[in-house]
């Protein structure tokens, strides 16, 4: 913990701060790399080192989308539409499973980080 009080941001590879921006990751690879930036910076910062960032972050990526389309469509398998449902119920109630999902997987990646604070 003492090591991870003393990184600062000076200490990260600029490249390593600005990748969503440099390149085009998706949602949930921005997301996964926000948390190691306001959670675990010292993680941030060997992965920078070693040339890992980008693969990590993409594996994460592939990870975290199947996942929320697995959420998805369990929702909606748990929850079925109703025949009488017209254009904007339907919209409404889809809306509702990808929130559902896009909920469950931010809480996934905040236990995720947890889960790693409580290892290192």
């Amino acid at each position: 913990m003492g090591a991870q009080q003393t990184l600062t941001w000076l200490d990260i590879p600029i490249e390593a701060l600005l990748l969503p921006e440099l390149e085009s990751l998706g949602k949930w690879a921005r997301m996964v790399h926000e948390q190691l930036i306001n959670n675990d910076l010292s993680r941030l910062k060997k992965l920078a080192e070693r040339g890992t960032l980008r693969r990590f972050l993409l594996a994460e990526e592939m990870r975290l989308a199947e996942l929320a389309c697995d959420l998805e469509e369990s929702w909606k398998r748990e929850n079925p539409a109703p025949l009488t449902f017209g254009y904007f119920d339907l919209a409404a109630w889809h809306n509702h499973a990808k929130s559902y999902a896009t909920e469950m997987v931010l809480e996934q990646i905040s236990e995720m980080f947890e889960a790693s604070k409580q290892v290192f």
